[in-house]
């Protein structure tokens, strides 16, 4: 990353733009207080997860959507709050 440190904030709380990160190692939950996510799959995977239970998934899907379940359980219990957002 070319952005200096002090500048992160301003990127990483960007309307246009967005950090994918992967961590090596522990991140401690009081390093996040919002995570943002598009409302677009916000509501497809909420929808799957919570209202559609007549559609069959396959094994990849039923992942995506246990992943999805466990990330909003562990935001929960670290008071994290997810934000959706239009226009990512």
């Amino acid at each position: 990353m070319t952005t200096l440190e002090d500048e992160w904030p301003s990127l990483l709380c960007s309307e246009n733009e967005y950090v994918e990160a992967i961590f090596v190692g522990d991140v401690p939950s009081t390093s996040s207080e919002t995570i943002r996510m598009a409302k677009v799959d916000y509501d497809d995977l909420f929808q799957s997860a919570y209202e559609d239970f007549s559609r069959g998934l396959d094994d990849v899907e039923r992942f995506r959507i246990d992943t999805f379940v466990m990330i909003l359980q562990q935001l929960e219990a670290h008071n994290i709050t997810l934000e959706n957002v239009d226009n990512v």
